[in-house]
């Protein structure tokens, strides 16, 4: 993966250099359990992003989207 990336960004830094600046394993697992916590209610639904939304299921038009 880190070769593809190094041959197709256009970077002229060395491999070396972009290796080292390249975030680790251990890195990488923090960041992901730092922002995968989702925050909860009260009552154990979730805060935000996992529910519908009224207009997302009624439309007024006879398309399921707008063409503006």
């Amino acid at each position: 993966m880190f070769w593809w990336c190094h041959a197709h960004s256009g970077d002229a830094r060395a491999a070396r250099e972009k290796l080292s600046a390249m975030p680790t394993d251990a890195d990488i697992d923090f960041l992901f359990s730092v922002y995968s916590a989702s925050p909860s209610r009260e009552d154990g639904g979730p805060e935000w992003g996992d529910g519908a939304v009224w207009e997302d299921l009624h439309h007024r038009g006879p398309y399921p989207f707008r063409l503006d």
